[in-house]
């Protein structure tokens, strides 16, 4: 998400939401505040009904937004990214965005053998057998 937060044309102390369609009308999302190195994540990466992050997006409104999900949602987002700005439609963040933030990690030993994903949704199989 922060990829995506960094795609956009936000500027230091902007608030960027970050809103994908996660099917099953759902949407994943996270807000970022852009910093001049590094972004503050004020809202953390999750997967919720649309209604509900419009809800926690409102209280950090105005919002640069990123991502497929506000626009895939109208009536839940309009009043939200009328009083901001939808500054990178596109779903998949920019290959660039993504290369400058695993730029300084890769002398603290990070490769790509030791990154893990980050799945904010349950499977099927374990909302199925209730797991965690």
């Amino acid at each position: 998400m922060n990829a995506l937060c960094r795609s956009t044309d936000a500027r230091p102390g902007e608030r960027v939401a970050c809103c994908l369609d996660a099917r099953k009308g759902e949407v994943y999302g996270a807000i970022f505040e852009r910093g001049g190195d590094v972004d503050r994540e004020l809202v953390p990466p999750c997967v919720m009904p649309p209604a509900d992050f419009a809800q926690l997006a409102a209280a950090h409104a105005p919002l640069v937004w990123a991502g497929d999900g506000a626009p895939r949602f109208p009536e839940h987002f309009a009043s939200l990214t009328s009083s901001g700005r939808i500054a990178w439609p596109a779903a998949p963040p920019a290959m660039s965005a993504l290369a400058a933030l695993a730029r300084p990690r890769l002398p603290a030993g990070d490769d790509l053998v030791t990154l893990e994903p980050l799945y904010v949704r349950r499977t099927a199989a374990q909302l199925r057998l209730g797991g965690v």
